[in-house]
């Protein structure tokens, strides 16, 4: 499935096209086509076409949780690759210095990918609440307000949702 000029929903649920331009043509080949599957996959669950086990949606949120903080500290990481670079004192070093600086932190760099990468699996989070009914969201809100009102008591609250 391509998902060349599809629509696709961005973080507030809108729907936009695919922003490929941020992909080196590489990442774009694997990338794109998984933020279209990624797009159709939550446009079902939006309109509750696609519905997901509460248990097995807590187990993808938890993969995608990891996920994304991996992302996150891939990308930190990536601000590193932004200094100069010296192969010596010659045009070729020169040009070698600059095309390796542009592909680390440049248009469609390692960056750009991984801030769309890190795009895809929050799209992909909302995609597996939507799945599951939110039920995991609910149950945890649900739980977080019964101990606050429990705490103001002084009452302990015994089991329920994880």
């Amino acid at each position: 499935m391509s998902s060349e000029g599809a629509d696709m929903p961005d973080g507030d649920g809108q729907w936009s096209k695919p922003t490929t331009a941020a992909f080196t043509p590489g990442a774009a080949a694997g990338l794109a086509p998984v933020a279209g599957g990624v797009a159709d996959a939550k446009q079902s669950a939006v309109l509750g076409d696609l519905h997901l086990d509460p248990v097995a949606a807590d187990t993808l949120l938890k993969a995608l949780a990891k996920i994304k903080v991996r992302a996150k500290q891939l990308l930190r990481d990536s601000g590193d690759l932004d200094a100069p670079l010296r192969f010596g004192d010659s045009w070729v070093a020169d040009i070698m210095a600059k095309r390796l600086r542009q592909v680390a932190v440049g248009n469609g760099s390692v960056a750009a990918v991984l801030t769309e990468f890190e795009r895809i699996v929050e799209d992909m989070e909302l995609t597996v609440r939507a799945a599951a009914g939110d039920y995991i969201a609910r149950d945890q809100a649900a739980k977080e307000r019964l101990e606050k009102a429990a705490n103001r008591i002084g009452v302990e609250v015994i089991g329920g949702p994880a």
